[in-house]
């Protein structure tokens, strides 16, 4: 299955299940950051079905909202579509 657009997530309800490239997308990491941080029993909280991983997005959220402890809301995907302009801006000086 392909990832689903990232943007789009923003507006689905935090019971939907995620593939590790999906949730490595929304949090701008590698799949392999993600790996790597799951045998560290580190990063969001993760399921496994079988031998398929999964990540709920209401946790990929909270854990997200957590790392940042002065942050506000998550960006909604109009916000989504600012945080990108605001790095590309900073990235071209």
């Amino acid at each position: 299955m392909p990832p689903r657009d990232p943007a789009l997530l923003a507006t689905w309800p935090d019971d939907t299940y995620l593939v590790e490239a999906e949730v490595a997308d929304y949090l701008q990491l590698s799949p392999k950051t993600l790996r790597h941080w799951r045998a560290q029993q580190r990063g969001p909280q993760w399921v496994q079905f079988g031998r398929r991983v999964r990540y709920c997005l209401g946790d990929v959220r909270a854990w997200a909202q957590g790392q940042q402890p002065n942050a506000g809301p998550l960006p909604t995907e109009h916000g989504l579509a600012q945080v990108t302009a605001l790095r590309g801006r900073r990235h071209a000086r």
